[in-house]
């Protein structure tokens, strides 16, 4: 069985999808710095279910479109381009998978649109349901360690200009760096810790293996740096400058639960955990129909190349709960 790739036009963006099967839909949402293709274990498998499995490179990525203002990339955008691209496939439904940001588009998704969306299963990233008082900036800004003079690394993206400096210097070296420093066989120390020093960039903390990673191909990593090099690290970068918009956007759902079933799973060693652990352990509450949350052992942030069969076996178990409309 093969990949299909083509373009769908939704409003006035175009989508570049992978996809893969015949049957009920399935929407696979990446997340931060990825492409479609590191689903490309998962639609193979979804396909071979009978269902279909449609991978877009997200608003800003890859082939699709980049708008340049940072305000098109707004919780309301994000989640309007995936009910915007089910119905230009031709389908009034869709269960949704997500992975890092793409697991916040899922989740949101399924929040504002549950007579489309049949059920949502995230990774790595969880949904809270209730709105801190404070801005998540103004939040993360009194994360780190200041007494090191390290900040938190989502502040170090919120200045337009700053990081895609950093990071379209030298594509290759910042996709590696972000692939391997955050999981736990990248590198020989503990790798990303999600703060910076302040004085410094980014990525000059971590350290390149000398080996890829086993679960990394080359053709996913000749593809990723390909990408990044054509379209630059703005227009994901912006995603991360509608934090606050967001939190702004969304006020109306404080405390709102997400009722269709769900599913949760996150890498043991996931560099998320070390800021979101007791959103993770309260995840119950942000749910009416939680069918399981689980820890993959062994595995990273990159959960769905890292433990490909394993992250599979989660989902078709999670699938196969769900009575689909027809």
């Amino acid at each position: 069985m093969e990949i299909e790739k083509n373009v769908v036009k939704i409003a006035d963006l175009e989508l570049f999808c992978l996809s893969a099967g015949e049957g009920p839909l399935v929407v696979l949402c990446h997340g931060f710095p990825q492409t479609a293709m590191c689903f490309e274990g998962q639609l193979l498998h979804l396909a071979s279910l009978g269902y279909r499995a449609v991978a877009p490179d997200m608003r800003g990525y890859g082939g699709s479109s980049k708008p340049y203002e940072a305000t098109k990339y707004s919780i309301l955008h994000l989640t309007g381009d995936i009910i915007s691209l089910i119905e230009a496939l031709g389908e009034s439904h869709a269960v949704l998978v997500g992975h890092d940001w793409g697991a916040n588009v899922a989740w949101y998704s399924a929040l504002f649109r549950p007579d489309v969306i049949d059920a949502v299963f995230g990774m790595s990233v969880t949904y809270r349901p209730i709105r801190p008082k404070l801005s998540p900036v103004s939040i993360f800004s009194k994360m780190g360690d200041p007494s090191q003079n390290r900040l938190f690394y989502m502040v170090y993206f919120q200045k337009e200009g700053l990081a895609e400096a950093e990071f379209d210097a030298d594509p290759e070296g910042t996709i590696r760096k972000f692939l391997y420093g955050v999981t736990p066989d990248g590198v020989g120390d503990p790798g990303w810790s999600a703060t910076y020093t302040s004085s410094g960039r980014l990525l000059d903390q971590v350290r390149l293996p000398k080996e890829t990673p086993p679960w990394l191909s080359e053709g996913y990593l000749a593809q990723s740096i390909r990408s990044f090099r054509e379209g630059g690290f703005r227009p994901p970068l912006n995603y991360y400058r509608n934090l606050d918009i967001n939190w702004e956007l969304t006020r109306a759902f404080n405390g709102q639960k997400i009722t269709v079933p769900s599913a949760f799973i996150v890498g043991e060693n996931d560099m998320v955990r070390s800021f979101s652990r007791r959103s993770e352990d309260e995840l119950e509450l942000g749910f009416t129909d939680l069918r399981f949350k689980r820890v993959i052992k062994g595995a990273g942030h990159w959960v769905q190349q890292e433990k490909t069969g394993e992250v599979n076996a989660n989902l078709e178990e999670f699938l196969a709960t769900l009575h689909h409309r027809s």
